[in-house]
Parts: structure tokens; sequence; C-alpha cells
């Protein structure tokens, strides 16, 4: 931006989410993925159905993963989703959820996983951040601004598995960066982003 426009003063403004969980009650599965959103192909479902199949492959763990989101959206892609489903047991589509359903979604497992890679924020994983979970992100567009920790952005799928088959082995790694994703939920929440709003507006004031 500044080779385009020249020097500016300018600064990250990151919208919150006003999504709040207690993850602290949660029961964890330490075998369970998640994913969130839109079930469209720009969010590329089927490579992260791919990333936890060869994970379990690896790993010879029994690796769940559920992902919640309307199948409907995009019909034939929904539909093509499901017939994987089916021949998956440890591949599940819950539905759209809200409120506290949610909440009991997000909090029931230990990592959650993403793969747009044109994502300018990313609201769904300052959501995961709050609830407890370790997001693994591609390394490009808002989302690892978001977590933070380029051991947890991952730049080809088979990145994406060693990372994922590391967090599930691997004891200091995952409490490691459990901790680091605990420190980064203040950032996104609601006050956060109304201190960071009153200072921009003090200084554009002054």
């Amino acid at each position: 931006m500044t080779d385009f426009y020249g020097p500016f003063n300018g600064s990250v403004f990151y919208p919150p989410t006003l999504f709040e969980a207690k993850p602290t009650d949660a029961v964890r599965d330490p075998l369970k993925v998640v994913y969130i959103g839109r079930i469209i192909p720009e969010k590329r479902i089927e490579d992260l159905v791919a990333i936890v199949e060869r994970t379990r492959a690896v790993t010879g763990l029994d690796i769940a993963f559920h992902i919640a989101g309307r199948l409907d959206q995009t019909p034939s892609y929904g539909r093509k989703l499901d017939r994987m489903a089916k021949e998956r047991n440890w591949l599940r589509f819950v539905g759209a959820l809200y409120g506290e359903e949610k909440v009991r979604f997000l909090t029931s497992g230990s990592y959650a996983i993403h793969a747009e890679r044109d994502e300018a924020f990313g609201i769904s994983i300052a959501e995961y951040l709050s609830s407890g979970l370790i997001p693994i992100v591609p390394d490009e567009g808002g989302t690892p601004e978001i977590v933070d920790s380029p051991e947890l952005a991952y730049h080809t799928d088979d990145d994406a598995v060693a990372t994922l088959s590391r967090l599930l082995t691997d004891a200091a790694f995952r409490d490691r960066q459990r901790r680091h994703c605990e420190h980064r939920v203040p950032l996104f929440t609601r006050d956060a982003y109304l201190k960071r709003q009153h200072e921009l507006l003090e200084k554009i004031l002054a």
C-alpha cells in the first residue's frame, strides 16, 4: 500500500468477535477437530477432510472431524460432501448451529482447521480462539494475523498434516500453542475493539 499510495499514517484495525464461550467448563474430546462456517467450494472443505484423513493415517489415532454449517448453500457441493461423510464414520456434518448449540459445538473439540487463503479477516478464527481451540490456518490472508503463530500457519497441505500430527502427539508443543492462543483472545474482544476505536478517534481529533 505504501508503494502505491506513498507514506501515510495507518494502523490495522481488527473487528471484534461478540462470541463468548466458557472454555474452562468444557469437556473436550482430545481427538476432535472442528470447522464452522459457510460450506461452499471457496472454503476448500474437501482439502480439510483430506488433511484430517492423512493425519489419521500418519498418527494411527482415531481423529474425528465435525463440520458445522449448511450443506444446502451450494446444493451440488453439499451433496458431494454428504457422500464423503457417508463413506467415513469419523466425518460428520452437524448442520447450522446458533447460540448455546454453537458454544457446545466449539467447546467440544480441541483443534480447528481452516483452508480458505483469501480471507480478509476470518471471524471464525477469532471464535476458535475464544472457544479454547487451537486453530491451524493457511499462511495467507488475514487468518495467520489472528493466530500470530508461524507454527500454526501452513503453506501446503503436507505442512497442515505435520502440524496437526505434532499437536496430537507432542504434549509440550500442544501446551505451548494453547497458551499462546489464550493470550490472543483478549485482542479480539468487544472491549479491546472499543478501546482501539477511542484511541484512534482521539488521534484523529487531536
